[in-house]
């Protein structure tokens, strides 16, 4: 079984809005049945009579006449009227939800790499047949070389003995000092760190690859990216350059003058080597570039 230690979450969804459905990290199914029951009886009863009983009488005596009228009026009336209402309700609700992670993403895009026929291998890659922006599938294994690591190293050793110190370290005559070095390796070590990316060489049979990764994605900064080196890797990723024969992939390609900073660098190195005057042998200098038509590859995850 595979063990995932590196994902680019973001290339991953990215690429799962192009080639897969969508992205979808949550899916919520909601059901809702709502069942009502009315019934209503309405009695309306009603009665009335009426009664009328009239007596008139004439009497005359003389020249004198009397009417006498007797009336007697009886109205009766009876109503009834009776509601019986009742309103029942049921509702019932389901909700379904369904939280798709970062590793069921993945393996859902690799498979479907594979049954789209998208995706490249190692012989491919070996063979250069592999062009600009074709998604591959490697085994190799990662090198210790890397910039990065090695201008932070050459700090550690100024911060740790302090340039005044070194300074006395050196021959009289030199045009530069510590004090100047360490102002210059600050400056190459933040503009190759912007954004937390940096490169990291990939030794594929005969083939040197560039990785060029974002050290936040190894497991949520829970892996270091120099713990499994030199063993074999597989890297599922993207290329995104193949060189030719007059070109070149340079680790110093952030600063954005690569071959001033590569000069500026290589004046400074030799002034480490004072450190063998006190029992220290300095860090070696990596390769500053990397040509023989290499490609360069950005990882969508690396799992061994």
């Amino acid at each position: 079984m595979d063990f995932l230690f590196y994902i680019d979450e973001l290339l991953l969804t990215g690429l799962a809005s192009l080639i897969g459905e969508g992205y979808i990290e949550i899916i919520t199914r909601k059901r809702t049945w709502d069942r009502t029951l009315t019934g209503r009886i309405n009695f309306d009863e009603s009665c009335s009579e009426f009664f009328e009983d009239r007596n008139t009488k004439d009497k005359r005596e003389g020249y004198k006449g009397y009417v006498k009228v007797d009336g007697n009026t009886c109205t009766e009336t009876n109503c009834n009227n009776r509601l019986i209402q009742n309103v029942g309700m049921c509702r019932l609700e389901e909700e379904e939800k369904h939280i798709f992670t970062m590793f069921s993403f993945h393996n859902k895009l690799a498979n479907q790499l594979i049954s789209n026929n998208l995706l490249r291998y190692t012989d491919d890659i070996l063979g250069e047949t592999v062009q600009n922006g074709e998604y591959i599938l490697l085994n190799g294994r990662i090198s210790h070389e890397c910039m990065k690591s090695y201008i932070d190293s050459l700090k550690i050793i100024i911060d740790s003995f302090g340039c005044d110190f070194l300074n006395k370290l050196l021959d009289k005559g030199c045009a530069m000092n510590f004090n100047i070095i360490s102002k210059i390796l600050d400056n190459i070590y933040d503009k190759i760190c912007l954004n937390n990316t940096t490169d990291l060489i990939l030794t594929c049979g005969n083939k040197e690859i560039v990785l060029t990764i974002n050290e936040g994605n190894f497991l949520k900064d829970r892996v270091h990216k120099f713990d499994n080196i030199d063993c074999n890797c597989n890297i599922l990723g993207k290329v995104i350059k193949h060189c030719n024969q007059n070109e070149n992939i340079h680790f110093l390609r952030k600063t954005g003058q690569q071959d001033f900073y590569e000069n500026l660098l290589n004046k400074c190195i030799p002034y480490f080597d004072c450190l063998n005057k006190i029992g220290i042998t300095p860090p070696v200098c990596p390769r500053m570039r990397i040509d023989k038509n290499p490609y360069q590859i950005v990882p969508i995850s690396i799992y061994i």
